[in-house]
């Protein structure tokens, strides 16, 4: 039993239930008897391109979330601060009047100044060991003199020693 509202929009009423049929877009009818819908797909074919696009949107998000992570990361180490932007700004308004050969130079100084800085936080991290490694070496040394000097008026002859 079929009826129309609007002139649009048809509803199906079979065995006391309704549902809404687009005017445009007919449902499909499909056989559940065969598990084969009427343009005689198998059925197994349906669940498979659904797992298929499943798998694609899993791919896309994790994708997506990746790029968005990378994008994130790559802004922060890009922040400029005011030296860099004054620079800049500098350079780009003055390009033919600058001397780039002392531009070049000062902005080496620059970084020479701010590897040293982090050289000297380096070793001083590292200068136990360091110092470690040297005192043992003159504790050797020392001890293979004061073993020369017990020697040299003795019988004994030492390898070390000449």
């Amino acid at each position: 039993m079929e009826r129309r509202l609007c002139k649009t929009i048809k509803i199906h009423e079979s065995k006391g239930a309704t549902s809404f049929v687009h005017p445009l877009f007919p449902p499909k009818i499909v056989d559940f008897s065969r598990k084969i819908p009427v343009d005689n797909t198998p059925f197994l074919w349906y669940i498979i391109n659904i797992e298929r696009e499943k798998y694609i949107m899993k791919k896309l998000i994790l994708m997506l979330a990746l790029l968005w992570f990378g994008l994130v990361s790559f802004q922060n180490s890009v922040k400029a601060n005011d030296y860099t932007t004054a620079v800049i700004g500098h350079v780009i308004q003055n390009h033919k009047e600058i001397d780039h050969s002392k531009l070049l130079e000062n902005e080496m100084n620059r970084l020479m100044h701010s590897v040293s800085i982090e050289m000297v936080s380096i070793l001083q991290k590292h200068l136990p060991y360091i110092m470690e490694g040297v005192m043992t070496e003159l504790k050797l040394e020392l001890d293979k003199t004061q073993k020369c000097l017990l020697l040299k008026d003795s019988k004994i002859k030492d390898k070390d020693c000449k």
